[in-house]
Parts: C-alpha cells; sequence; structure tokens
C-alpha cells in the first residue's frame, strides 16, 4: 500500500499537537528490537527485522509497507491488524502488547540514532551547541565472569530511580537505552548516542536486558567532564549484590571540583505551584531567591521564575538546574529561559 498524499502532513501534525508527545519520542528511523517476551516464556529478538519510519509518513517491516501517525500516545502502523497501537514509553522506544494463538507478547522497539540526530538538528537550527560538560556520549564494556548469553539491549538509570526500574519500565527520567552486543562470552559492549540527556558527574546503575528479564548489572559514576567517556566496568548477574552496593556505597568523587552556581535558590514545580502560576503542566526549577549582586541578578532572573532551560537543555526538576548550571563552562556566557507572567523569556548569564 503506497502512502497518500497528505500522509506526511499527518504524520507530521500528529507529532505537533499531540500534548505531552515531542517529536523527540518517536522520530522517523529505523528501530530495532530490544525486548521480546511471549507470555513470560521468552522469545528472541535476533529474527526479527528492523521496524523502518520513514520521515513521509510511510514504513515497512520486512515486506509490510504502510503509514505511520501518532495520537496520543500510540503510535499506529496501518497495516498492522496484529500489533494494535504501539505504547511510546521512551525517548525513541515503542512498545507493541498483542495477543496471538492464545500467547501474550510484549516487544519492544528502540531507535539507536534517533535521539543523537534530533539534537543535532535543533543544535543546528538554534545555532547553538549543546553544553560541554552537561551530556556526555558513554561508551562502556562490560566484562563478567560468567557466561551472559542472549543480551538484546541496555538502559543506564539514574540511581536514585534504579530500585523501581525493571523489565519493560516505562523509562525514567534521565536515564537512556540502547542495543547491547557480546563481544565474548563474557563481556558485553554498549554505547548511547550523543547529546542524549545523559548528564556527567552523576551516579547510574547499567541494566542488561534478556528477552524475560532485566537486571542491574554495574554501577556507572560518571565524571564530570566535557568529553564523551569510555570505560570498562566489572559486572555482575547478581542483580540484588548491585542495588545492595549501591545503597552502602557513596558515589566516587567527580572528577574537577563542582563550579559555583549563579546566584540563585531553586526548588521543585509542585503541582499547585504550577496550577497557580496557570501552567499545570509546566516543569522546571522555581527560583526561591536570587544573591544580589549575583550574575543570577544581573542577567535579570527573578525570584518567583521557573527556570525550564539551560543552554538548550529542558529543566525537569530543582536537581536538573543545579547540575547543568554547575557544568557550564567557566568564563563564558549561556542562555537560561524562564517562565514569568505566563510567557517564557530568554535571559543571557554573562561571566
Amino acid at each position: 500500500m503506497k502512502a497518500g498524499p497528505l500522509a506526511p502532513v499527518a504524520a507530521l501534525i500528529g507529532l505537533l499537537l499531540v500534548p505531552g508527545i515531542a517529536a523527540a519520542q518517536v522520530a522517523p528511523g529505523t528501530y530495532r528490537c530490544s525486548s521480546y517476551n511471549v507470555s513470560g516464556g521468552g522469545g528472541s529478538c535476533r529474527t526479527m527485522p528492523p521496524l523502518v519510519l520513514h520521515p513521509d509518513g510511510t514504513y515497512q517491516f520486512s515486506s509490510t509497507t504502510g503509514n505511520w501517525t501518532v495520537r496520543g500516545d500510540k503510535l499506529l502502523l496501518s497495516e498492522s491488524k496484529l500489533w494494535g497501537p504501539g505504547a511510546i514509553v521512551g525517548q525513541d522506544t515503542i512498545r507493541f502488547e498483542y495477543e496471538y494463538r492464545g500467547w501474550q507478547h510484549v516487544v519492544t522497539w528502540i531507535c539507536q540514532g534517533c535521539a543523537s540526530a534530533n539534537a543535532a538538528t535543533a543544535a543546528a537550527r538554534s545555532g547553538h551547541a549543546p553544553a560541554a560538560g552537561s551530556l556526555l556520549g558513554v561508551s562502556l564494556t562490560l566484562e563478567f565472569d560468567t557466561n551472559v548469553g542472549g543480551v538484546s539491549g541496555f538502559t543506564i538509570v539514574p540511581a536514585e530511580a534504579a530500585r523501581a526500574y525493571g523489565h519493560n519500565a516505562p523509562l525514567p527520567q534521565g536515564a537512556v537505552q540502547g542495543l547491547a552486543w557480546e563481544t565474548s562470552r563474557t563481556a558485553v559492549a554498549l554505547t548511547t548516542n550523543r547529546n542524549n540527556r545523559l548528564m556527567s558527574g552523576r551516579r547510574y546503575v547499567v541494566f542488561l536486558a534478556w528477552p524475560r528479564e532485566t537486571l542491574p548489572v554495574a554501577i556507572l559514576d560518571l565524571p564530570a567532564a566535557s568529553e564523551d567517556y569510555t570505560g570498562k566496568l566489572q559486572a555482575t548477574l547478581d542483580g540484588a549484590s548491585v542495588l545492595a552496593r549501591l545503597a552502602s556505597q557513596p558515589a566516587a568523587p567527580a572528577t574537577g571540583a563542582p563550579r559555583p552556581l549563579i546566584g540563585v535558590q531553586v526548588a521543585e514545580v509542585t503541582p499547585e505551584l504550577a496550577a497557580a502560576l496557570g501552567n499545570p503542566a509546566l516543569k522546571g526549577a522555581a527560583v526561591r531567591a536570587v544573591v544580589a549582586g549575583s550574575r543570577a541578578e544581573r542577567a535579570g532572573i527573578q525570584a518567583g521564575d521557573v527556570i525550564t532551560v539551560v543552554e538548550m537543555i529542558n529543566v525537569f526538576s530543582a536537581a536538573d538546574a543545579l547540575e547543568l548550571l554547575r557544568n557550564q563552562k567557566a568564563g563564558e556566557a549561556f542562555e537560561v529561559r524562564v517562565f514569568r507572567g505566563g510567557r517564557i523569556l530568554r535571559l543571557t548569564v554573562a561571566q
């Protein structure tokens, strides 16, 4: 079936008009199976062909072609009578749940290159590159003392969200996913996309996915740095021991001392505060106070503002704002966007 003349427009409108769904969450690209579960009995991603979403609103899966659109938090494939709607569960991650011959199937698909392409496009359009020292691409080799066998994907989760994360769970804020591959019987390699919100100077837990389970296998203390990170980690299939070590060991000190803030005190944006400001969906960091004579005051930041963006990176919490502000390059100006009086203001924080 060929796409009609309005298919590209319909796909674009579906992406832009649906509340809460940004284009980066499900973008054109090649999606590969990362987890396949059949009624709890496992399944294999190795024989699954890729799902290709074309920019013109058409798609291809094996010999099947049709149109794709987004409605709400669902991806719809016009010629897929078996799969039904796919749930958009994270950045560039889609999950289909369907029944076939009495068996419940759950298949998760990840677009490895979408986040990188979207970030690069946004940076090119804005004329700004992502801030060095805030987001890092990460390449890891995980070394085990036993055979790993059949691993298909990975998720790197902020330490504070690790205990709540599990098999086929939605992607936590600040986490990244991708495809993993075995380089030997006891070693697994993985690599993230550059500029995909993996914040430097933080502690993470690395999870590996198999068809029937997802396990925490290693702790990653990502240093504060301005260049992509490559490293080796000793890993284990004993997930309980990883979480126990997470609770008992403090984070390793990050490389380089944290830089001072710009002279603001911030707090979380509660649902009550967001409603009072006239925007119930508002996310960011609420400015509680501004130090007199500080860089923040000179930039025009005021108490009561909500910081929503720091140097082209969205802020979803007070912790995000603190991390981003600390990781700006010393001696360079940067842009902060704040919500004030029902509109977004762009302010420049000078050195």
